[in-house]
């Protein structure tokens, strides 16, 4: 695997548990922490492609 493919696996994976604690959460009734951690949680994915294309 390159460096860029295990980037954006790391990025993959991040949005993807930080989505999922998003959702147990507003699932459980916290709507302002759930929608705070998936407003956060937004802006990794991006991030880590952008890594990703800037390490080639």
């Amino acid at each position: 695997m390159t460096l860029k493919g295990a980037v954006w696996l790391w990025g993959v994976t991040i949005g993807l548990a930080t989505l999922g604690l998003a959702t147990l959460l507003v699932l459980h009734g916290r709507w302002g922490v759930g929608l705070s951690i998936l407003a956060g949680g937004a802006g990794f994915p991006l991030g880590a492609r952008w890594l990703a294309r800037v390490l080639g």
